[in-house]
């Protein structure tokens, strides 16, 4: 899915960001799970919907040649800062697909709301951390905006849960 792509693509610059400037681990590491399960979870949807197209494959052979030049360091420190920059509209993207289709559709559907409300808590958990450790106001805004993305992301849940809940009970006393 698009969304997960691009959430992949922005935990990879995060991690790459992190490891080039040699950034402690702990700033960053649960990215790296974070794109793992984001990784496995679009090969699975990819699979299992049959959908191996030439842009699908390109797409993995380009994610697999990111993280070997992200782990031989092959390169340059501005063009990493370039992509972490560029992760604002991944994000906006990725969480904005998310959020417009809920109001569309004025439905939860099948949106976890358990995993907006934890990565919201590890947007703010973030924040503190880049606040004490880091102090890279790049990363902070960042982070800013994710649990804003993320928190919208909460509440359409809990509004249009509480909507869809309410108008079926009406269905069922009229």
């Amino acid at each position: 899915s698009l969304t997960l792509s691009l959430s992949l693509d922005s935990c990879e610059i995060g991690v790459a960001h992190g490891y080039f400037y040699d950034i402690h681990v702990t700033t960053y590491g649960e990215a790296i799970l974070l794109a793992l399960q984001s990784y496995v979870i679009v090969y699975l949807s990819v699979k299992y919907s049959g959908d191996w197209s030439l842009e699908n494959g390109a797409w993995f052979v380009a994610n697999g040649a990111f993280i070997a030049a992200i782990v031989t360091k092959s390169i340059p420190a501005y063009i990493i800062s370039l992509l972490l920059a560029a992760t604002v509209p991944l994000l906006i993207a990725s969480r904005g697909t998310q959020i417009y289709s809920l109001y569309r559709l004025k439905s939860v559907g099948d949106v976890s709301i358990s995993m907006f409300v934890l990565s919201s808590y590890a947007s703010a958990a973030r924040l503190f951390t880049i606040a004490v450790e880091v102090k890279d106001l790049q990363i902070f805004f960042m982070f800013v905006l994710s649990l804003f993305l993320n928190l919208t992301v909460v509440v359409q849940c809990f509004y249009y849960g509480r909507s869809a809940t309410s108008h079926q009970q009406k269905k069922k006393t009229n």
